[in-house]
């Protein structure tokens, strides 16, 4: 049921930045690249409910398509669609700004 598993993300979200705030370490969400039982929802509502910057891979799993990468290079079937490595290393490429930009504004 996919109300459970958005349910379940949520709360393992708060668990997530409750943890990196008790660490003083900056946390970043990286959304899906498309949409799968609402989860792009869950995590942009918890990006928005925690104060958590959520990087949108979108643009990353188009940029791997317009470079002539199919499906099957990009996604494995396990237990939903997962980025494979090779689109983390877009995700990783498009995010690196941010990721400098947020490290940058958490040690001001």
């Amino acid at each position: 049921d996919s109300s459970e598993i958005n349910a379940g993300l949520a709360f393992d979200h708060d668990r997530i930045v409750a943890t990196a705030i008790a660490l003083e370490t900056p946390v970043l969400f990286i959304n899906y690249p498309f949409e799968y039982l609402g989860i792009r929802n869950t995590i942009a509502a918890s990006g928005d409910r925690l104060g958590v910057a959520v990087i949108d891979s979108q643009q990353s799993m188009k940029r791997a398509i317009t470079d002539g990468r199919d499906w099957s290079e990009l996604l494995v079937r396990a237990a939903g669609p997962h980025p494979k490595g090779l689109l983390y290393r877009y995700v990783v490429e498009d995010m690196m700004p941010l990721v400098v930009d947020s490290l940058d504004t958490s040690l001001r």
